[in-house]
C-alpha cells in the first residue's frame, strides 16, 4: 500500500495545477497540500486500516465529501471501485479534470450530499460497503438524518470519518472556539435580519432574543422556532453548547465540537456503533525540533490509550452496524 501511495503522490506532483482549468480557491488549496502529500496519504492509509477487514479489489467504496479528489485517486490506484461525492460543483469539476489528466479516477462522480448519494445508488442498483470522509463530519448539520440516509444505502455500511474537532484536545478546542466566536458575529446578524424581514410584527427585544436563541439553526428551522414562539409565547431552548454555530443559509457547522458520548448516542439511534482512534502528527516536518517533537507526540499517542487523545491533532471515527458484543469505544492506534 505504501508503494502505491508513493506512485500516486508522484503522479499528482507531476501535474501543473497552474495550467489546469480549476477554480482559484481549489488551486490555492491544492498548492497548500502538495508539500505535505505524504502525510495526508498516510492519514488515508490510517483510515483504511481502521476497517474491520482488508478490502478486496473491486469492492465499492465511497469517498464522501471528496473535495480535491486525492483520496479517490488513491483508492482507485489500490484497485477499488470508487464513488466520489461532493456537494461543491467546483470540487466536482476539479476531480473530473484530474481524472481526464491522469487517465484514471473514481468510477462514479456525484455532485450532492447523502441524499443525492442515496438516490444515485438506488437508481443504479449500487451497494457500496465502505465509506471514508475526511474533515467532514464536524460540518454535517443533522447527523441523525445523515446516518439514516447512509443506512438506507446499506444497513451494514462500514464508515470511517476523520475530524480535527477533537473534543479531548483542549488546545485544539480553544483554537476552534475562537473561530466559532468570530463567525458567530456574522451568523447572529444574518439570523436577526432573517427574523426582522419575515416577522415584522415582533418587537426589537423579541427579535434579538430569538436571533440569539436560534444559534446553530438553519433558516427553515429558525422559521419553525419563530412560528412556534408566536403561537405559544415560549422561546426556543438554547443550544446545549455555547460555542457551536453554523451558517444559517447552508447549515454548515463551523468545526462543530461534539463529545465522544454524543457521537455514540446519535449513531446508536440509527443502529450504528462507533469506535474511536487517535490521529497522529506529521513527523516529516522541516526542522529537527518540529520533527522530533512530532515523533515524540506520535509515540505517546500510540501507546497511551485514551490519554493520548488529549494530544491527538485529529480523531478517527469507525462507524459500523451495532452488535451485541461489548467493545471498548477507544482503540489504540
Amino acid at each position: 500500500m505504501q508503494k502505491i501511495a508513493g506512485d500516486c503522490i508522484q503522479q499528482i506532483k507531476e501535474i501543473d495545477f497552474n495550467q489546469l482549468e480549476i477554480s482559484e480557491y481549489n488551486r490555492q488549496y491544492i498548492h497548500r497540500l502538495l508539500p505535505h502529500l505524504e502525510y495526508y496519504f498516510q492519514t488515508y492509509i490510517n483510515a483504511l486500516s481502521s476497517f474491520s477487514s482488508e478490502m478486496q479489489k473491486g469492492q465499492l467504496i465511497v469517498d464522501f465529501g471528496g473535495g480535491h479528489g486525492f483520496l479517490s485517486l488513491f483508492l482507485k490506484s489500490l484497485g477499488y471501485s470508487v464513488i466520489y461525492c461532493d456537494h461543491n460543483p467546483l470540487s466536482v469539476s476539479t476531480i473530473t479534470l484530474l481524472k481526464e489528466k491522469l487517465g484514471f479516477g473514481p468510477d462514479y462522480i456525484i455532485e450532492g450530499s447523502s441524499d443525492e448519494l442515496n438516490e444515485f445508488c438506488r437508481q443504479n442498483q449500487l451497494i457500496p460497503s465502505r465509506l471514508i470522509a475526511t474533515d467532514l463530519i464536524e460540518h454535517v448539520y443533522d447527523l441523525s438524518v445523515f446516518f439514516n440516509e447512509l443506512k438506507q444505502i446499506n444497513s451494514s455500511f462500514e464508515m470511517v470519518f476523520t475530524t480535527g474537532s477533537n473534543p479531548l484536545n483542549f488546545y485544539k478546542c480553544s483554537v476552534l472556539r475562537k473561530e466559532m466566536q468570530k463567525e458567530e458575529k456574522t451568523y447572529l446578524i444574518q439570523r436577526k435580519e432573517y427574523i426582522e424581514n419575515n416577522h415584522s410584527d415582533l418587537n426589537e427585544i423579541q427579535i434579538q432574543q430569538l436571533a440569539y436563541l436560534t444559534r446553530g439553526k438553519t433558516y427553515s428551522d429558525i422559521q419553525k422556532a419563530v412560528v412556534l414562539f408566536k403561537e405559544t409565547n415560549i422561546y426556543p431552548q438554547p443550544s446545549s453548547d455555547i460555542y457551536n454555530t453554523c451558517a444559517p443559509e447552508t447549515g454548515n457547522w463551523e468545526e462543530r465540537i461534539l463529545s465522544l458520548k454524543e457521537y455514540q448516542q446519535i449513531a446508536a439511534k440509527e443502529g450504528f456503533q462507533i469506535k474511536f482512534r487517535a490521529g497522529f502528527y506529521n513527523d516529516k516536518r522541516a526542522g529537527f525540533c518540529k520533527s522530533f517533537l512530532s515523533q515524540l507526540l506520535n509515540f505517546f499517542i500510540k501507546h497511551s490509550g485514551k490519554l493520548g487523545f488529549i494530544f491527538a491533532p485529529y480523531i478517527l471515527l469507525h462507524v459500523g452496524k451495532a452488535s451485541d458484543k461489548n467493545s471498548l469505544p477507544i482503540e489504540r492506534g
